[in-house]
């Protein structure tokens, strides 16, 4: 009878010994992305459950993990690690993670957080002290994230809900509102002042540890915040505020797209604009923004309001708007 210890046989660096410059086939990735699902579904799934609920980390699942190489990733050879390509040990976080994600921080560490900055940074000596041990699973890293200037700015784009601005306002944290491009945002949040970014599609920037979006620091900074609230994530999630933005996009010839603009703000003296990216029209229950694309003949326009309806009628308004200026010439 095959116990769940002997569930999977084969290490990684017996299934596929990767090549010399750190790549590996499709085929040996494949390979690989079986033994972790494997080991995820037959060793980890049938515990995972009773372990969360007691709040602990079986260390022989751990020890397991480290007998099968599971920790070597991109370290290089000559330091414990399997010298691995980073989108091939990507993948197989991302098999394990799908039945326990902290393991999946577990993998990483020696990688990233930790073993990353010792293997750039760190000398021989403490490379074979401490690079080598968390290859080979006899150490374990952790990451201690903290603000260096407490009570520092929110860097978001002008696009997010007047929401995220309430939440921090109730916080007591500035906002500084970027461009909608990533790039802006990343630029604005290497600022000293600046601890946190969030772009509207959803990446998250920590630049007290480095100014791009990084998803494993945030599923660390995720932890620790669910670890201080003591509340699970589901009940964080259903306690924030309803959001209503809608979108129209509004055909404009380049040789327009300045008149427009121009045009736009001019009727619109005396408002109280945001300039920058675009125009922003602030109202008591959201906002507009009227903004070109950089790439295509079209001018968007993103609306926020108490509702979908009423969001909707104000991005339509605005929309309606352009329209009548492009058919007048301005």
């Amino acid at each position: 009878m095959t116990t769940s210890r002997d569930a999977v046989k084969p290490t990684i660096g017996a299934v596929s010994p990767p090549r010399t410059d750190g790549s590996l086939g499709e085929t040996d990735r494949e390979a690989l992305r079986d033994l972790i699902r494997g080991f995820a579904t037959e060793v980890v799934g049938p515990r995972v459950l009773e372990y969360d609920r007691e709040e602990r980390m079986p260390r022989d699942i751990l020890d397991r993990m480290a007998e099968l190489g599971f920790f070597g990733g991109t370290v290089p050879p000559e330091w414990g690690g399997l010298g691995l390509d980073h989108l091939t040990y990507a993948q197989l976080i991302e098999e394990i993670s799908r039945v326990d994600h902290i393991l999946g921080v577990f993998m990483s560490m020696p990688s990233a957080l930790v073993g990353g900055g010792l293997l750039r940074f760190g000398t021989d000596a403490q490379k074979e002290q401490w690079l080598a041990a968390l290859a080979r699973g006899g150490i374990f890293g952790g990451a201690g994230v903290t603000e260096t200037q407490p009570g520092g700015a929110v860097a978001l784009p002008v696009s997010v809900s007047h929401h995220a601005e309430a939440i921090c306002a109730e916080a007591g944290t500035p906002v500084i509102q970027t461009k909608l491009s990533p790039v802006h945002l990343m630029e604005v949040s290497s600022h000293g002042e600046v601890v946190f970014g969030a772009s509207q599609s959803g990446g998250f920037l920590w630049p007290g540890f480095l100014p791009a979006f990084d998803g494993a620091a945030t599923l660390v900074e995720l932890v620790a915040m669910l670890a201080r609230t003591g509340q699970p994530l589901s009940k964080l999630v259903h306690g924030l505020p309803a959001i209503h933005i809608a979108h129209q996009g509004v055909m404009t010839p380049w040789e327009q797209k300045g008149m427009v603009m121009r045009t736009l703000v001019e009727q619109l003296d005396g408002r109280d604009l945001v300039l920058v990216d675009g125009v922003k029209v602030p109202e008591e229950d959201g906002w507009a923004l009227v903004l070109p694309d950089p790439d295509e003949p079209v001018t968007h326009v993103w609306a926020e309001g108490p509702s979908d309806a009423r969001a909707g009628a104000r991005a339509q308004q605005y929309a309606v708007r352009l329209r009548q200026l492009l058919r007048s010439g301005a």
